[in-house]
């Protein structure tokens, strides 16, 4: 009876592709918030390194997860992950300045860890903002199963990763107020 179940289990993982995987991973966050820290020690990020940091998984539907990146109790940055069939889309959401810069899943990705290097449209975004080597960007979320949370951004020179325990839950809710700068942006 065993070899059934395991036998079933490994039907499914080969009719799933890595994007369902990840997408499937994501949503058990969902409506909930983590801490979790830099865990990289790139000078440009100075002001994040003692910062409080957090994660919170605001907004989740059957194609769409908000998550905002919170800095010492306040709303820094939005993250929209978006799916459409197997593709997933990946956008940053500021109040102010540059905002919607972002990317598709690429090949190279997997249940655990996609992988989304800027498109056309934010390297057209980034040319008009004279941010060159911002052209190059490679984002990347990972999500273990029940341990942990990152996300990335890489490009020459440049690396940064923050990290969330996703073990315990935090208790943090935004508020409409907070939220509603971002939503303007988007």
């Amino acid at each position: 009876m065993r070899w059934i179940a395991g036998f079933a289990l490994l039907l499914v993982s080969a009719c799933t592709s890595p994007e369902q995987e990840f997408w499937g991973r994501v949503t058990a966050l969902c409506e909930n918030a983590y801490a979790g820290s830099m865990t990289t020690d790139d000078p440009q990020d100075a002001d994040f390194r003692d910062a409080d940091l957090a994660v919170s998984f605001d907004a989740c539907s059957a194609n769409r997860i908000d998550m905002f990146l919170v800095k010492d109790g306040e709303p820094y940055a939005k993250w929209v992950l978006t799916r459409d069939g197997d593709t997933l889309e990946l956008r940053h959401i500021h109040k102010d300045g540059l905002t919607g810069y972002g990317g598709f899943s690429a090949d190279n990705s997997s249940g655990s860890r996609v992988n989304f290097p800027a498109d056309d449209k934010t390297k057209a975004m980034f040319d008009e903002a004279d941010h060159e080597a911002g052209k190059q960007n490679v984002w990347a979320l990972s999500a273990r199963s029940g341990s942990l949370f990152t996300y990335e951004l890489e490009r020459p020179e440049r690396r940064v990763v923050f990290a969330f325990n996703t073990v315990n839950p935090v208790e943090f809710k935004l508020s409409p107020d907070q939220k509603a700068g971002f939503e303007k942006a988007e």
